[in-house]
C-alpha cells in the first residue's frame, strides 16, 4: 500500500472514532437534560394518590354526611317546632280558662247577691230543695261526657223526689239560681275541656324530651356523620394504597423496559467504540511503518501537486486571455 492510501485510512478511522465520541457525549448530555427517576416518580405518584375515583369517594362520603346531619337537623327542628305549637296551644287554653273562669265568678257572684236579696237561708228547705235538683243536673252532666262522680250520684228515692219538685214547680229564686247555674256550666265545661288537652299536651312534651335525653338525634347523626366519614377514609387508603402498588408496578415494568434497552445501547457502543479502537490501532500500525523519508516524500509530492495545480490555473488563464485578443480582433 502506498503512503496515500495508508494516510487516507488512518484519516478516516479518526473521523469515525470523533463522531462516535461527539454521539457519547450527546447522549450524556440529553441524559443530564431529564428530570430524575425519583422526582417523576413522586409527582406522578402524587397525582395518583389524588385521582378522581378517590376524590370522588371522598365527596360522596362527604355528601352522605352531610344529609344524615342535615335529615336529623331537619327532623329535630321539626320536633322542636311541634312542641312550640304545643306549648302555644297550651298558653292560649290557658288564656281561654283564665276568662272562663272570670266568667264563673261574676256569675257565683250574681248568684249571692240574688240569694242574699231573697233572703234565703242555707239551712232553708227552698235552698236545700235547690241543692238537690243541681246534684241531679250535674249527674245528668256526668252522663252525657261519660263521666262518673259518686259525690253527685242520686237515689232512687232522691231521684223521685226532684222530679216531684219539678211536677209540683220551681220557685221564681230557685228557676234564677238555675238559669245561672246553666249559664255557668258552659263556662265550667269550655275550663274541663281546656283543663283535659293542657293535660295531654303536657304529656306529650314531657314524653318527647325524655326520649331526646335518651337518644338526641342531633348526637346519633353526628356520630353516624362521623361513622360514615371513618369508613370513607378507611376505603380511600385502600384506593390510594392499591394505586400506588400499581403505579409502583407500571414505573418498574418501565425502568426494567429502560434499563434493557439501555444494556443493549451499552453493548452497541462498546462493540462500537472497541471498532474503533482496532482502526485506530490499525492506522497508528500504518503510520509506524511509513518512513521518515517517505513521510518528507509526501510533502513533497503535496508541494508538486500544488505547482501543477497553480500552472494549470495559469495556463487557463493564458487561454482566456488569447480568447478575448481573438474576438477583439474580428471585431476590428
Amino acid at each position: 500500500m502506498n503512503v496515500s492510501g495508508k494516510i487516507t485510512i488512518f484519516a478516516g478511522a479518526q473521523s469515525e472514532l470523533s463522531a462516535a465520541q461527539a454521539q457519547i457525549m450527546q447522549e450524556k448530555a440529553d441524559k443530564g437534560n431529564q428530570p430524575q427517576k425519583g422526582s417523576l416518580f413522586a409527582g406522578s405518584l402524587n397525582q395518583d394518590l389524588f385521582s378522581n375515583p378517590i376524590l370522588e369517594k371522598k365527596k360522596e362520603a362527604q355528601k352522605k354526611a352531610l344529609q344524615v346531619v342535615g335529615d336529623a337537623w331537619e327532623s329535630d327542628q321539626k320536633i322542636t317546632e311541634d312542641l312550640q305549637e304545643r306549648r302555644d296551644l297550651i298558653s292560649k287554653l290557658q288564656e281561654e280558662n283564665n276568662k272562663a273562669q272570670a266568667e264563673v265568678n261574676e256569675i257565683s257572684k250574681l248568684q249571692e247577691e240574688i240569694k242574699e236579696e231573697a233572703g234565703i237561708a242555707d239551712d232553708s228547705k227552698e235552698q236545700k230543695d235547690l241543692e238537690l235538683i243541681r246534684r241531679y243536673n250535674r249527674m245528668l252532666n256526668d252522663q252525657v261526657h261519660g263521666r262518673f262522680s259518686s259525690e253527685n250520684m242520686l237515689t232512687e228515692e232522691e231521684i223521685a223526689y226532684v222530679n216531684q219538685l219539678k211536677a209540683e214547680g220551681l220557685t221564681d229564686y230557685q228557676t234564677k239560681q238555675l238559669n245561672l247555674d246553666e249559664a255557668k256550666s258552659v263556662f265550667q265545661q269550655t275550663i274541663k275541656d281546656n283543663q283535659e288537652i293542657i293535660k295531654e299536651e303536657y304529656a306529650i312534651i314531657r314524653g318527647v324530651r325524655l326520649e331526646k335525653l335518651k337518644s338526641d338525634p342531633m348526637v346519633k347523626a353526628q356520630k353516624e356523620a362521623e361513622s360514615i366519614r371513618e369508613k370513607a377514609a378507611r376505603e380511600i387508603i385502600g384506593m390510594a394504597v392499591e394505586q400506588a402498588k400499581e403505579h409502583i408496578e407500571e414505573k418498574k415494568e418501565e425502568a426494567d423496559q429502560k434499563a434493557e434497552k439501555a444494556e443493549e445501547k451499552q453493548e452497541q457502543m462498546e462493540e462500537f467504540i472497541e471498532a474503533q479502537k482496532e482502526k485506530r490501532d490499525e492506522a497508528e500500525e500504518i503510520l509506524e511503518e511509513i518512513p521518515v523519508e517517505d513521510m518528507v516524500q509526501l510533502d513533497q509530492v503535496k508541494s508538486e501537486v500544488r505547482q501543477e495545480v497553480q500552472k494549470i490555473v495559469d495556463k487557463m488563464a493564458l487561454v482566456v486571455e488569447d480568447i478575448k485578443g481573438a474576438l477583439v480582433d474580428e471585431k476590428g
